[in-house]
């Protein structure tokens, strides 16, 4: 039996502590810390003709993209939902459902009731894919949207530092599982 630490040397986590709450507000996230926004997450409320209207938004830059869903509209506009990832799933080259809307809907609540999007009273991982002088990257940020869209947490996110290489969503570089490799430990009775 070879048991040995799960190899995630390449895993940037950062935990944003304290969490950050937004209510008509946005937070930049820097997976690589070079200056450079890779995704913006916003929460935005407003009265409109008498309707409370509260948005979770993902603001995209050029070149990067979030894993989503997305429909066509009669006028030939597509909107981008960012999808709600469990821990573990995927996050990888060659995913098709890569959106780069530059403005994608969490979710619109109206009066405090879901109205469109994915994200409604949900915890999840965004996948997101941006691409740096080193390369292209992926990574996660966990959200906790609040009923109606009323707020949205960013709770932590990851980038997996070698280009071109896949993370899981949640995946933090310090998971420990069993695994095979050249020079296992082994343990044993003398």
């Amino acid at each position: 039996l070879a048991i040995t630490p799960k190899a995630h040397a390449q895993v940037v986590y950062t935990d944003v502590d304290p969490d950050e709450v937004l209510d008509s507000s946005s937070v930049d996230v820097d997976f690589d810390g070079d200056g450079t926004v890779d995704v913006t997450i916003f929460q935005y409320g407003t009265n409109y003709g008498g309707f409370q209207l509260e948005l979770g938004l993902v603001s995209v830059p050029s070149g990067n993209a979030v894993i989503a869903s997305a429909t066509t509209t009669a006028s030939g506009s597509v909107l981008a939902y960012p999808s709600v990832m469990g821990t573990g799933a995927a996050i990888a080259p060659g995913d098709s459902r890569f959106n780069d809307a530059s403005s994608q809907l969490l979710g619109l609540g109206v009066n405090g009731a879901p109205n469109a999007g994915q994200w409604d009273s949900q915890q999840g991982f965004i996948g997101v894919r941006f691409v740096t002088g080193t390369g292209t990257h992926y990574g996660w940020v966990q959200l906790n949207v609040a009923a109606g869209s009323g707020t949205v947490t960013v709770l932590d996110y990851a980038y997996e530092s070698t280009p071109d290489m896949a993370i899981g969503a949640g995946d933090s570089g310090m998971n420990f599982g069993i695994a095979s490799v050249a020079a296992p430990w082994h343990f044993g009775v003398s």
